[in-house]
């Protein structure tokens, strides 16, 4: 296997330009394992930052899906809510 940061990822996704912010979580179930990526900003859309990111990264640590939210789901202490945002992939 190999090892994914999600902090890797995270940060390249932030340099998309016209994202604003951006996280990143990794779904498993039995049968699949996926990383999901989520970001703000602009007009963005959703297959033109996922393809801004097949040439920054390599291909294995490309999200499978990416999402464009209003904002990013935060914490009682101002962190990034990944449960959150797993929640809104089941």
């Amino acid at each position: 296997g190999y090892r994914i940061e999600l902090d890797d990822i995270e940060s390249e996704l932030r340099r998309v330009p016209g994202v604003e912010d951006a996280a990143v979580v990794h779904l498993e179930t039995e049968s699949t394992s996926e990383i999901v990526g989520f970001f703000t900003g602009g007009d963005l859309d959703e297959p033109g930052v996922r393809s801004q990111l097949v040439g920054r990264l390599p291909k294995y640590m490309v999200p499978k899906l990416v999402h464009r939210l209003e904002s990013i789901p935060r914490t009682d202490r101002g962190k990034t809510d990944y449960q959150a945002l797993e929640a809104k992939c089941r």
